[in-house]
């Protein structure tokens, strides 16, 4: 038996070693398409919160809305950021009132309660705390 070599295939290897290519990752999608389609993957959501959002803004005294941000919705509780002291006990006192004027204004979310909590910190702020 004969053995075989490397070099008896000399040619083979070097026509398939030119076949090789590397794989390219797939070209960066522009942030136009990437927005897009976000907005088209949301709209549902955006069609039916956009009328809570139009609704809280109208019914907040403007000084009470510069101190205060919606944050979420979660099976009708209406989580609102607030900072402490006068502002929050403000909307605490108006919760109710608030609470009627939202199902009035847009039914299809359901608003049973409202929730405050404190602002969250951002990572700017405690980044200079460390």
């Amino acid at each position: 038996m004969k053995r075989q070599c490397l070099t008896d295939n000399v040619d083979e290897l070097l026509a398939t070693a030119g076949r090789w290519r590397r794989q390219l990752p797939a070209p960066a999608q522009s942030l136009t398409a990437t927005l897009q389609q976000y907005m088209t993957a949301h709209a549902r959501d955006f069609k039916r919160y956009a009328p809570l959002v139009d609704a809280w803004n109208q019914a907040l005294p403007p000084e009470l809305a510069r101190h205060c941000r919606l944050c979420e919705v979660t099976a009708g509780n209406l989580i609102v950021e607030a900072e402490p002291g006068p502002y929050m006990h403000e909307l605490r006192t108006i919760s109710a009132e608030l609470i009627e004027h939202l199902r009035s204004a847009c039914p299809r979310v359901h608003v049973k309660s409202i929730t405050l909590r404190p602002p969250r910190r951002r990572d700017a702020e405690s980044a200079g705390d460390l």
